[in-house]
C-alpha cells in the first residue's frame, strides 16, 4: 500500500531536500526547509519588494531574525529572539521579555540556558559610573570611620591602616573576592584543560559533573588536564606518565606517583583509590618519578 507523500521539497534550486516539516516564507509564502527558509537565505524577491515587511491584513510586521545562543560553538536559537515574525515573547505593555542570563547578561538558547550550563564568568558589562561611585562611597565609609587620619593627610587616604592592614590589602583579603578570583581561575583552567585518556580527544566530552580537572607538575612542565571521576590514581598516573612523557612506568625499580600539598608537607595519593575522592577540582598535583 502506498503512503501519502510527508513533506516537501525545498523550494531553493540549489537545494530541494525533502524535509518533513517545510517552513513557508512569510513574504512569498514559498516552503523551505529549515536551512532556507529565512528571506535572506533564500534571497526572496518579495522581501525585497516590501522593504522588510510582511503585510498581514491592514497592519505590516516587521521580519525580525533569530539571534543564536552566546555559547560559543552552539547555533541554536535564543530563547527571547524572535520565532519567524514579530520578536520574541513580549509581556502585557508588548515589551519584550528579557531572557538573558542574570550574571553575564547574554542570551542562551534553552540548553545553555544556565549559568552552570555555559560556565558563566559573572558581569561581562561593567559600568565605570557605578564603579566610580561604589568608591566614592567606600572612601566617604572609611573617612567617616577614620576621620583623624583623613584631617592628618589633608585629602582623602587611599591606605587607610584597619587592623595592621592598608584598604588594598584588605581588599586581597576579601572572602567574597578571593571565592570569585579562584571560580574565575578555575573556569579559565576548564577552558584550557586537555582528556588524560587519549580515547576522549576524538569523542564527545562528558558532562562538567562527570569530569574532575588538575594541573599537573613534573619536574620540566606544567599541564592541564581533565579526567572522569570514577577513574582510579593508578590508572590515572598510567595516562598521565604517557602524555607527560615519564618514561620507565612499569620497569623494575621505576616507581611514578601522584603527591599532593597540604598543611604537612607533600602526600602521596593511594593508587586503589578514584583520584577524585583524594582530590578537589582545580587541584595541583606532582608527578614523581624515582629510579632505585
Amino acid at each position: 500500500m502506498d503512503l501519502d507523500p510527508i513533506g516537501n521539497h525545498c523550494s531553493k534550486e540549489s537545494c530541494n531536500d525533502l524535509d518533513f516539516l517545510p517552513i513557508a516564507c512569510p513574504y512569498c509564502e514559498a516552503l523551505y526547509c529549515r536551512h532556507h527558509y529565512s528571506p535572506d537565505a533564500h534571497e526572496c524577491s518579495k522581501h525585497s519588494e516590501d522593504g522588510g515587511s510582511i503585510n498581514k491584513g491592514k497592519d505590516k510586521v516587521e521580519w525580525i531574525p533569530r539571534a543564536k545562543c552566546a555559547m560559543e560553538g552552539c547555533s541554536k536559537p535564543t530563547l527571547e529572539s524572535a520565532a519567524v515574525i514579530g520578536g520574541g515573547s513580549t509581556d502585557e505593555s508588548g515589551a519584550t521579555i528579557s531572557a538573558s542570563c542574570p550574571k553575564c547578561s547574554l542570551s542562551f538558547c534553552v540548553r545553555h540556558r544556565h549559568a552552570e550550563a555555559h560556565e558563566c564568568k559573572g558581569s561581562v558589562v561593567s559600568s565605570s559610573s557605578a564603579s566610580t561611585d561604589k568608591n566614592a562611597a567606600a572612601r566617604a565609609l572609611l573617612a567617616k570611620a577614620f576621620p583623624t587620619q583623613s584631617k592628618k593627610a589633608g585629602t582623602p587616604s587611599t591606605s587607610i591602616s584597619v587592623k595592621g592592614a592598608t584598604s588594598t590589602q584588605a581588599s586581597k583579603l576579601d572572602p567574597v573576592r578571593l571565592a570569585k578570583k579562584k571560580n574565575v581561575e578555575l573556569m579559565r583552567m576548564r577552558h584550557r584543560a586537555i582528556p588524560a585518556d587519549p580515547r576522549h580527544k576524538s569523542g564527545s566530552v562528558p558532562a562538567l559533573e562527570q569530569r574532575r580537572h588538575v594541573s599537573v607538575k613534573t619536574e620540566a612542565k606544567e599541564t592541564v588536564f581533565w579526567v572522569l571521576k570514577d577513574v582510579s590514581t593508578g590508572r590515572a598516573i598510567d595516562m598521565l606518565a604517557a602524555q607527560m612523557g615519564v618514561t620507565g612506568l612499569g620497569k623494575p625499580g621505576v616507581i611514578v606517583r601522584l603527591e599532593i600539598d597540604t598543611d604537612d608537607g607533600r602526600m602521596t595519593l593511594r593508587n586503589d583509590q578514584a583520584l577524585a575522592e583524594q582530590v578537589s577540582e582545580g587541584e595541583v598535583l606532582y608527578l614523581v618519578k624515582e629510579v632505585h
